[in-house]
């Protein structure tokens, strides 16, 4: 069965978004805000506002704070990670249409498999008809009115006509029974 492709990539870009939505919230929720409020209390409320520790930040106390690793504004470390979540869209939508891509060629491999099969399945089944006529041509005229031998050239022609309606092929018109 093959998928829509419209369908396909409008669901991987939405679950994309939503992944990228999830990285931003994980982003930034590792980095800690380093405005210090009288409580002691390192706070994360809004992004324009104060400077962003990507590190830890270790309270020395007397309102001072110190950050084991860089220090962005709040607004550059928002724009540092829109453009990182930009760039990682940018390479997953290439990585899908390489997908999409292989998808194709795999489904018009298939179908060409399919097609060859058919083929081979269908000269078979005639070629196996064929030499069941062959075989019983070669039988004495008296054996070939037995009521037995006629039911069993029946049942085996029905049987290669039922592969060939099997595997999607119509079977040749045999010749009239003796």
């Amino acid at each position: 069965m093959k998928a829509d492709k419209t369908s396909i990539k409008k669901y991987i870009l939405m679950m994309t978004a939503a992944g990228a939505l999830a990285f931003g919230a994980t982003a930034s929720a590792g980095a800690q805000e380093i405005t210090k409020y009288p409580s002691g209390i390192s706070s994360a409320i809004g992004l324009t506002v104060g400077f962003v520790c990507e590190g830890t930040i270790q309270d020395k106390g007397d309102n001072r704070i110190n950050c084991t690793g860089p220090i962005y504004r709040a607004d550059e470390y928002a724009a540092k990670y829109a453009r990182q979540s930009s760039d990682q869209l940018v390479k997953l939508n290439a990585a899908l249409d390489r997908l999409n891509l292989s998808l194709d060629k795999l489904n018009r491999t298939s179908e060409t498999t399919q097609e060859v099969l058919g083929k081979q399945a269908q000269t078979f089944n005639n070629d196996l008809r064929a030499y069941i006529e062959k075989s019983f041509q070669g039988l004495p005229k008296d054996m070939l009115r037995s009521p037995a031998v006629q039911d069993l050239k029946k049942s085996l022609v029905e049987y290669v006509d039922q592969r060939s309606k099997s595997s999607g092929n119509t079977p040749p018109p045999g010749p009239a029974a003796p």
